[in-house]
């Protein structure tokens, strides 16, 4: 939003929900492989 001033609401809220769709799913794999992750060092223990 800093790098274009003239940009409305609708165009910002657009933009974010276009962004969080592509990024959420990474980051519920990546969350995922980390639980499992630590899940599996703690059998070690």
């Amino acid at each position: 939003m800093e790098s274009n001033k003239l940009a409305s609401k609708e165009e910002y809220v657009a933009k974010k929900k276009e962004f969080e769709a592509l990024v959420h799913p990474i980051m519920a794999k990546m969350q995922k492989g980390i639980q499992g992750g630590f899940q599996e060092s703690i059998k070690y223990y």
